[in-house]
């Protein structure tokens, strides 16, 4: 028992050191090798302290129920306090200061499963998050990645228009966003379906969309009611 002790506690150091060498730090992956431990640590801190202390003379069935019920007082705190008060500071911290790349490419898959997404900014993309998302959902929608000095006219002109072409900017650079309109004929701006993601934190999202009669663009997968954006909220700034 002693040595499984000491290698609980070890597997929760070793865990710890290693997640320190992580250049990502809010990257929730590292956090997994950890869990097995935490719930046997948690597991051994209910039972081995009331056992030591329970009396005798009292039977060990009620030591049981006394148990389940720390475990279900415990698991339904920590469910209210995980969807409720952290999941909402969570979604303010995780985007301050940046821009919710992930959420605008989730946005841009809902109407084109195939295509080409422009993130046209200067804005931090952490990349391993969509190449996992384009993985995930077997989606061919292409990303690049475009800083504002790259993006002129000309460059704008020589894009593919036998595909949806979709852009995602930051809302109030108007400058860029007038460029995008002289170039393309653009429907947007769209905005992000999920009450979550704070209206200061989106992306603006601009879509061109070819014309089926003399392209054959299939568009067929999204409903009519994604395609007229009506599933999602306008936003004012």
């Amino acid at each position: 028992p002693r040595i499984t002790a000491l290698l609980l506690w070890l597997w929760l150091g070793v865990s710890m050191i290693g997640i320190s060498f992580v250049v990502s730090t809010d990257w929730t992956v590292r956090f997994v090798v950890m869990f097995p431990a935490m719930m046997l640590a948690v597991a051994v801190g209910i039972r081995y302290p009331l056992e030591f202390l329970w009396p005798s003379r009292i039977p060990r069935r009620y030591l049981y129920a006394l148990m389940s019920a720390i475990i279900a007082l415990v698991a339904g705190a920590q469910l209210t306090h995980y969807f409720g008060d952290h999941l909402t500071y969570y979604n303010q911290q995780i985007r301050q200061d940046t821009f919710d790349f992930y959420d605008v490419f989730d946005r841009a898959a809902t109407y084109a499963r195939e295509g080409n997404l422009y993130y046209l900014s200067d804005e931090i993309i952490f990349r391993p998050v969509l190449d996992s998302m384009q993985v995930f959902q077997n989606l061919n929608l292409e990303y690049k990645i475009w800083r504002r000095c790259e993006v002129t006219a000309a460059n704008l002109e020589a894009l593919p228009r036998d595909r949806p072409l979709l852009f995602a900017v930051v809302p109030t650079d108007s400058a860029m966003i007038r460029l995008l309109h002289e170039v393309f004929e653009l429907e947007g701006p769209l905005w992000s379906r999920y009450e979550s993601v704070p209206v200061e934190s989106q992306y603006a999202l601009y879509i061109y969309k070819p014309d089926t009669r003399e392209v054959g663009a299939d568009l067929s997968h999204s409903p009519a009611h994604v395609l007229r954006g009506e599933h999602l909220r306008p936003k004012r700034f």
